[in-house]
Order: C-alpha cells, then structure tokens, then sequence
C-alpha cells in the first residue's frame, strides 16, 4: 500500500554500501523510518531528498516492518544552513531533539512546523543563533507536555513579569518565583533550584511559550540576556527530556552556547 506524506529528514543511518535508513518526521504519520535502497548511490533519483534537513513530498510503501521509498520530490534542502559549521551543528542538534520528543506513529504536525519555522530561521540567517536555539528548545519542551507556568508567581500569583520585582525561574520545577515570596519562605532548600532571571528573559520566555505559532520567533533580546534566555532554555529542555544529546555537545565544543 502506498502512503503519500511531508516530511523532513532528522536522521540517515548508512547501510551497506549503497543504502541508507531514513528518520522522517512527517505531517500525517509522526516519526517514522524508510529504508532507501541504493540511496547513496550517484546515480540515484533519490540522493538529493535522502539527506539530514531535507524536506519533501514522499510516496512510501508500506511493509508489514517498514517503509521504502518510492520515490520523493524535494521541497527544501535548507541549502544556506549546511554552510555554517555553527548553523548546520545547531540543525542536527535540533533533528536529535526533535527524535527524542517525537513519537513513532504519532501525531506530531506541531512539531513539524516549529521544526520548519526554525530552519527557516537558520538559513535566512538573519537572527542571533542564542534566540533560535533557545527558542526552539522551550517551545520544543512545551509542546511535548512539559509547558511551563509563566503566567506568574508560583506563590502569590501576581504577574511580576511586569513589575519592578526580582525574578526567579526554575528550569526543574518551571515556575516563576518573585522576590518577596524567596525571601519569605521559612526554608531556602525549598527553592534551591531557583535562580534570577532578567525581566527581558522572563518576558521572552512568555512570549515564547504562549505565542501562536507564526510569532514565536518574533521577540528580541540584546547583550547578556541573549546568553542568560538560551542557558535557561536550555536547562529547561535537558532536564524534562531526561538524556544527553551527542550533538549538543559538539555544538558547544564549536565555542557556542
């Protein structure tokens, strides 16, 4: 039978001398795998679509075990991407998060499309990588099910985002804390995992989290709060997903964060 889907390529694994297994996150069917015979080949009709970031029209058959290609037509190899060292290291981090978040089988068209806006983003290459791997990964975590609660004090409830109050965010917990609940609290341990934030952070991250999703990317941060919203972003994602990503670590050994 034959399944006709969009899809991009997060993942290709070598087999042989001359094929490849494909990892697709796809709009209809979730995250699925395809095997690509003589996808490496030159001579191959399919070697432009069977490589890491490339997003296409597939037409599958479906085996009792797995899909094969029958045959695919390109849509976007983000080709900008793969000319930055940083931008295509930040692409494949974002494909190894997107397998880890992603269900086999499953419903997955959300993050489909934050997976497309922010490849967008990185070929264009017209925005700070802090923000779009930053923002990536909050909205990334959010969708998965690990939203945080950034609509105010976790104690009081009061909106300090837009207040002159200090403020406090836990990437464990996902809550924001102000100052004048820390520092009431009879027992500091119970906030130790709490650490201050800029405002401009606090409201990025709202933005972020909350905003539809053609907007998400439509904030801006300068300075120090570009490295403080991505550390904190970061933070979040690794400690809700629970695993280490190889690609993230060779990401940073390229001196970013």
């Amino acid at each position: 039978m034959l399944t006709n889907t969009k899809g991009l390529v997060i993942r290709e694994t070598d087999v042989g001398d001359r094929d490849k297994i494909l990892t697709l996150l796809t709009d209809t069917c979730g995250k699925i795998s395809i095997s690509c015979k003589g996808a490496r080949s030159l001579r191959s009709r399919s070697i432009a679509c069977t490589q890491l970031l490339c997003y296409c029209d597939w037409t599958l058959y479906r085996g009792r075990t797995m899909y094969s290609l029958n045959e695919a037509e390109l849509t976007d190899n983000f080709f900008n991407i793969r000319l930055s060292v940083e931008g295509y290291a930040l692409a494949a981090y974002m494909c190894e998060v997107a397998g880890v978040l992603s269900t086999e089988n499953g419903e997955d068209s959300e993050l489909l499309r934050l997976m497309l806006n922010t490849l967008f983003l990185l070929n264009r290459g017209d925005r700070p990588l802090y923000l779009i791997k930053g923002g990536f990964e909050l909205r990334a975590a959010a969708q998965a099910g690990f939203q945080p609660d950034l609509v105010g004090c976790a104690v009081c409830g009061r909106d300090i985002v837009n207040t002159d109050d200090v403020i406090f965010f836990s990437p464990d917990d996902g809550m924001l804390l102000c100052g004048e609940c820390r520092r009431c609290e009879p027992d500091p341990a119970a906030f130790r995992t709490y650490g201050q934030i800029a405002r401009e952070v606090a409201a990025a991250m709202r933005h972020v989290v909350y905003s539809p999703a053609q907007k998400i990317f439509a904030f801006s941060l300068v300075g120090p709060a570009q490295e403080q919203f991505a550390r904190v972003c970061e933070r979040f994602l690794l400690y809700h997903a629970e695993t280490e990503f190889r690609t993230l670590e060779f990401y940073k050994g390229l001196g970013k964060m």
